[in-house]
Parts: C-alpha cells; sequence; structure tokens
C-alpha cells in the first residue's frame, strides 16, 4: 500500500512583508556563512549541517520555530546531535526551490 503524504498544501508563499522578510534572510545567511558545513539536495529533502555551539543552536531553534510559521509550505526540522545540528527541509522540489537563502 502506497504512503500517503498527509502534509497540508499551501501556497508557495512567505508572509513576510517586505522588511521583515530581508531581515530574515539576513540572519539565515549569518548563520549559513558562519556555521554550516555541508548542503545536500535529494529530491524531496533538503539537508543541511552546521556546527555545533550554543549560539548556533538558539539562532537555528528560534529561525525554525519562525519558519514554521510564515513559511509553512514546507516540512522544517533540527536535529541535535553530538558535534552538530542537522536541518531537513522536506518539500517538492518547486516548494524547495523557493527557499532562495539556502543556496
Amino acid at each position: 500500500m502506497p504512503l500517503v503524504d498527509r502534509r497540508v498544501q499551501l501556497p508557495i508563499a512567505c508572509t513576510l512583508d517586505g522588511g521583515a522578510a530581508k531581515q530574515r534572510v539576513g540572519r539565515w545567511v549569518a548563520i549559513l556563512d558562519s556555521h554550516r558545513i555541508d548542503r545536500q539536495l535529494t529530491g524531496d529533502s533538503l539537508s543541511m549541517r552546521f556546527r555545533r555551539d550554543a549560539e548556533a543552536e538558539k539562532e537555528l531553534t528560534e529561525l525554525v520555530v519562525a519558519e514554521r510559521e510564515c513559511c509553512g509550505f514546507v516540512g522544517w526540522q533540527l536535529d541535535v546531535e553530538t558535534d552538530e545540528l542537522v536541518l531537513r527541509i522536506t518539500g517538492d522540489p518547486a516548494e524547495l526551490a523557493a527557499l532562495n537563502f539556502a543556496d
């Protein structure tokens, strides 16, 4: 029996206005530049690994909570591992392509 995708289909659109969106993207760029180790895009999943420290863990946790509210068209999961933080974003390829901060 096939596995059914139970995600709610939402439009691919950010709910932030211009100023808030620019600020959010700035936060993403900063954490990506300072802590990202690796990025892997495979089909319906974008995974990024980050060096783990208190600053990165706090910032990524806050960003994931915020993104779940404004960009609910994809799934957001942050896993805390011993030395790394692993962010997994799931959605179809068009949805993942809309996340231009993650390049």
